[in-house]
């Protein structure tokens, strides 16, 4: 988990330091000791080799996204939620750095990814709690920063089903972060996506009474951030 910030990217220069030190890591065998990372030093070349530069950071970022939720995933059920825990310790940290931001935005996609594509019952409802409270942790940080009125003006929150944040909204985030301007619009807005897709994503488990719907279990979601 301590090298997953310096593989994430958060500037289109390839030619830059950040760029540098993410293709050494790549490129050194750490990878393989980790199950997280797996594949990641052969995704990461193909996007470079594959992507224009001015959409590195974007493409880069959601490669990592679906990737690190595919490799938590593929795990024996008994190391999921272990795997999970350690990114929500992340995750749930002060985020002061663009470095920092930008990680904990990501090990939120990938959490909320996690939930909506597993099918295990087992341990699908402990995943979406785990998921659950780490998004209302942040929720309580956005409630009262800006109406809906004033974050509707600027980005739609309509989505797709099953669609992870747009890369435009992910890059304009980073490229704010980069150039020291308020992102708390857009952390609003980004947070809403990944609530829509947690939501669509749930499931009830068959124990479940069929008759409620899978939300009821979870504690009441202020208001605003249902619309």
């Amino acid at each position: 988990m301590q090298l997953l910030p310096f593989m994430i990217i958060t500037n289109n220069n390839s030619k830059s330091a950040e760029w540098k030190v993410a293709s050494c890591l790549a490129d050194s065998g750490l990878c393989v000791l980790h199950p997280l990372l797996n594949g990641w030093p052969e995704a990461f070349e193909k996007v470079i080799k594959t992507t224009e530069s001015a959409q590195l950071v974007g493409v880069s970022n959601e490669k990592m996204i679906l990737l690190l939720s595919e490799n938590i995933l593929s795990e024996d059920p008994s190391l999921v939620l272990q795997m999970v825990e350690g990114l929500v310790s992340v995750g749930e940290k002060e985020s002061y750095t663009v470095k920092e931001k930008v990680t904990a935005h990501i090990i939120s996609s990938v959490l909320v990814q996690c939930c909506c594509n597993s099918q295990k019952e087992e341990w699908h409802l402990s995943l979406a709690l785990k998921v659950f409270y780490l998004l209302k942790g942040k929720i309580g940080k956005h409630e009262a920063s800006h109406s809906a009125e004033e974050i509707s003006l600027k980005w739609s929150t309509d989505s797709e089903p099953g669609s992870l944040v747009p890369l435009e909204l992910l890059a304009a985030y980073i490229e704010k972060l980069n150039g020291g301007l308020n992102v708390d619009i857009e952390d609003s807005v980004m947070l809403m996506f990944l609530l829509k897709r947690f939501i669509q994503g749930l499931t009830c488990p068959f124990s479940f009474l069929k008759a409620r719907p899978p939300w009821v279990w979870f504690p009441q979601l202020p208001a605003p951030m249902l619309h």
